[in-house]
């Protein structure tokens, strides 16, 4: 009689027993950048569990904060609340840092393009960017100066300085074999010129800055002097004439 009474119970429990679900899910982290880092943390406590993405994480239903990193990424955070198997899905954006160009011309024009070869910055030395990590292509230039081009891939905060250098404009002196005295061994090494009163290496053939000059021909007692304006790039000719007059 014992038994009997005692037999539904025991096949109550078990049936509730059987019939109870559980309290935990899977929650799985997807991220734009593979194996960034990830913390899954309950909203009341501090039990953080890790992994990497992608990383499926068994967890009780509540309330709870992920956070996503990675080195050159923003670090992102969202809030979810687990009643059943959740997936989410997280995008880092790059990290920005300061890109700064300077140049030895003050005045300098600097642009910037992106890897696409859209614009990012355009301005005066010295210009200051804030930009994703990429490769860019720097451009300097100023009247007078040569345009400097420079590649540089940015990974952190960083001071970029180009030089310019000047264009200079050449100048070819010609010397009529008719003036020469070849009486006197080389006569073309005895002819000088000067530049602005500053004696040159050759004789043939001058650079200078774009701007007015004062070229002087000098050998033994003459001198021959011409004022020329030059522009950068320029290749000019400066050719001598000598010829006696009877008055």
């Amino acid at each position: 009689m014992m038994a009997a009474l005692l037999l539904p119970g025991m096949l109550f429990a078990q049936r509730a027993t059987g019939g109870r679900r559980s309290s935990n899910v899977e929650l799985t982290v997807q991220c734009n950048v593979r194996g960034a880092n990830v913390e899954v943390t309950p909203q009341e406590s501090k039990d953080t569990q890790r992994g990497s993405a992608p990383a499926t994480f068994t967890v009780a239903k509540g309330a709870y904060t992920i956070t996503v990193s990675a080195n050159g990424y923003d670090t992102a955070t969202q809030s979810v609340n687990l009643t059943a198997a959740q997936t989410v899905n997280i995008t880092l954006q790059p990290t920005e840092f300061a890109l700064r160009v300077t140049s030895n011309v003050p005045t300098a024009l600097v642009q910037i393009k992106a890897p696409n070869g859209s614009n990012v910055g355009t301005g005066r030395v010295a210009l200051t960017e804030n930009l994703r990590p990429a490769t860019y292509e720097i451009t300097v230039s100023a009247d007078g100066y040569n345009t400097a081009t420079r590649s540089v891939s940015l990974s952190r905060n960083q001071t970029i300085n180009v030089d310019l250098t000047p264009a200079m404009g050449t100048v070819n002196i010609v010397i009529p074999a008719a003036f020469l005295d070849v009486r006197n061994g080389n006569p073309s090494d005895q002819v000088e010129v000067y530049v602005d009163g500053q004696k040159q290496s050759s004789n043939r053939s001058v650079q200078m800055r774009p701007g007015r000059h004062t070229i002087r021909v000098s050998s033994g007692g003459f001198n021959i002097q011409q004022i020329v304006n030059i522009a950068a790039g320029d290749s000019r000719t400066l050719e001598l004439f000598m010829e006696l007059q009877l008055k």
